[in-house]
């Protein structure tokens, strides 16, 4: 199809368009899901913000090629970790990749968080801290880390600050539906050094 070609295009107006025509078309799309894939790491924010778009408004037949993508190393496994995150419970058969990927990421916590448009997504792992917390997966954006406001931040300074949180319990403001909530989670026993 013209539009997956176009996807390659050196000219970032022509891939921007593909991307966002081929969101348009949806299910209709699915053949084009490894190409958008592909555009998920473009050098150009515009783009690769394209193309995590339109893989979200393909929704569930995107899914299993994201899955393979989650557990490849690099930025686009961070890229389509963070899609499947936007799809919420249409890309919920990826649960055991995201879990598989996160896990000695923060599993101190257990909590994951992802990048949309209206700030940072709250993604708790099963049977996790933040979980039994009652923070809420895809649901809850963070709003504060303590005292600190993260509201815009990216999810890697969300994940660096709450890290940098001393003790065994870390306040974590949330947004969901409008109302403020103020949730204390409390660290489990890490399982590396990365937490």
């Amino acid at each position: 199809d013209t539009l997956a070609i176009d996807l390659s295009n050196p000219e970032t107006p022509r891939r921007v368009h593909a991307a966002e025509e081929l969101g348009q078309m949806r299910r209709k799309a699915v053949p084009a899901v490894p190409a958008l894939i592909k555009n998920l790491t473009d050098h150009n924010p515009s783009v690769s913000s394209s193309a995590k778009w339109a893989l979200v408004y393909i929704g569930r037949p995107a899914v299993p090629a994201l899955r393979q993508e989650a557990l490849q190393a690099g930025l686009s496994h961070l890229a389509a970790i963070e899609v499947l995150g936007k799809m919420g419970p249409s890309a919920k058969e990826a649960v055991p990749e995201l879990i598989q990927c996160l896990h000695s990421t923060f599993s101190a916590l257990g909590l994951m968080v992802l990048k949309d448009p209206k700030g940072p997504v709250a993604a708790p792992l099963p049977n996790s801290a933040a979980e039994h917390a009652g923070i809420a997966m895809f649901k809850d954006m963070i709003l504060a880390v303590g005292e600190t406001n993260v509201a815009g931040m990216e999810p890697e300074e969300v994940t660096r600050t709450i890290r940098e949180v001393p003790g065994d319990k870390v306040d974590i403001t949330v947004g969901r539906q409008g109302t403020r909530i103020r949730i204390t989670v409390k660290r489990e026993q890490a399982e590396d050094s990365t937490t």
